[in-house]
């Protein structure tokens, strides 16, 4: 749909509505409900932002003197980013798998409160049970947290500016081989720590 109504090669109202028209479609194609909808408005305003967000900065960038080609901007900015895009997108979530928008509003409105309950109970044993391992073993939530960082070393060493950047760039095979490693270790997470309680994929519950 965005293509035939024109991409981005129209002008900046137009290019909103066809962002805004192609999310909201992709969010009825899940399912018959205003959750989805709700999701796919969510996600388009968000890509709206971003494409406002870059003229802006493109524009303002010279004037503030901010060079983004500057190491530590660049990764102040990125990290920025990357936050504000992980909760922007979470919040997106909790619409899509609510069963419908009184719940998903519910939930929204809690997400500040009770914080002063939870970190009374800090001293309290099943504190982390709760709050960190989100009821999850001991045991799982460390192959979790040990699966994200063998994650971050693996996007960190074959970044371009990495010695083994630099050899995946240039050659086939050890690219293919540290994805192959990183697919891998991807499908042994995944055998080892799936749930096995006959819970159908969410995808085939539509």
């Amino acid at each position: 749909m965005y293509i035939p109504l024109g991409g981005s090669r129209v002008d900046l109202f137009l290019h909103a509505r066809n962002i805004f028209i192609t999310f909201l479609l992709s969010g009825i194609w899940h399912g018959a409900n205003w959750t989805f909808a709700v999701w796919g408005l969510l996600n388009g305003l968000y890509l709206e932002i971003e494409v406002l967000g870059k003229r802006l900065i493109n524009h303002l960038a010279p004037q503030l003197h901010l060079r983004q080609e500057h190491i530590v901007v660049a990764r102040l900015l990125g990290l920025f980013k990357t936050l504000v895009t992980f909760s922007l997108i979470s919040l997106a979530w909790i619409f899509f798998r609510a069963k419908d928008i009184s719940t998903a509003w519910y939930m929204v409105s809690e997400i500040f409160c009770g914080w002063g309950s939870a970190l009374a109970s800090i001293t309290q044993t099943d504190f982390y049970e709760k709050y960190v391992y989100m009821g999850r073993s001991d045991y799982e939530f460390k192959w979790a947290v040990t699966g994200v960082v063998m994650l971050l070393i693996f996007e960190y060493l074959t970044a371009e500016h990495t010695f083994i950047g630099k050899l995946c760039a240039e050659y086939r095979y050890v690219r293919y081989f540290f994805k192959w490693l990183l697919i891998s270790t991807a499908l042994l997470f995944i055998i080892v720590f799936a749930k096995t309680d006959g819970q159908q994929f969410i995808y085939f519950q539509f």
